[in-house]
């Protein structure tokens, strides 16, 4: 998931822009929050202050392929009406076969 977060937000790097909203597709998983825990401490140049992790699997369950569809519709929504805790987001996703995703959104 590193490798995936680092590919994404090269460009916001690359800017000195900082993405202040996670979406994620964390569960209580042990490996799962274990990888989390290296992707939070290796992507700290590009984490907003402060900045808001948002993980909707804990609360709806898990999400599979829907988990990044979802998350751009969320941030997109919450845009839209006001509510986006940043205007930059990072959403990323995971499957069980080691497939990671990561995209970074922005406010229109």
């Amino acid at each position: 998931m590193t490798q995936a977060v680092r590919q994404a937000t090269e460009p916001l790097l690359k800017t000195e822009q900082t993405a202040g909203w996670m979406l994620t597709d964390l569960t209580a998983e042990m490996w799962r929050v274990h990888e989390w825990e290296a992707v939070y401490i290796r992507s700290q140049k590009v984490l907003g202050r402060p900045y808001y992790v948002e993980t909707p699997a804990q609360r709806i369950g898990y999400l599979g392929a829907a988990a990044m569809p979802l998350f751009m519709g969320m941030a997109a929504t919450a845009w839209q009406h006001g509510y986006g805790p940043s205007p930059t987001a990072l959403c990323t996703a995971a499957s069980d076969g080691g497939e990671r995703a990561a995209i970074v959104l922005g406010k229109a």
